[in-house]
């Protein structure tokens, strides 16, 4: 998905912004099903019996290429933080155990 060499910058402008647009809506999207997904959790909002990001993480893999795995990561990533910053006592271990847990 990177540009290619040799086209004209105007060509390689309008790619990147295509790849931003890529990265940037899976990432949405892969946010917003992982928390549809979690609203119908079986036990305390942590595990659920639908995980639909993974269904969308993959075919976007096969569809487009390796190069959106980024996105898919960022998406998770907020996904876990999600609950951390939504608490009014914003402590630092409510911040930091959701993102070291993703690494």
């Amino acid at each position: 998905m990177p540009p290619k060499w040799g086209k004209s910058s105007s060509d390689n402008a309008e790619e990147w912004a295509s790849i931003r647009f890529a990265l940037l809506t899976l990432t949405a999207n892969y946010f917003i099903t992982g928390r549809l997904g979690l609203s119908l959790g079986a036990a305390n909002r942590f595990a659920t019996l639908i995980w639909l990001p993974s269904g969308l993480a993959v075919s976007a893999l096969f569809l487009w290429g390796s190069d959106l795995w980024p996105a898919i990561i960022l998406g998770a990533l907020l996904l876990l933080a999600a609950p951390a910053l939504a608490v009014e006592e914003r402590g630092s271990q409510q911040i930091a155990f959701p993102l070291s847990t993703a690494c």
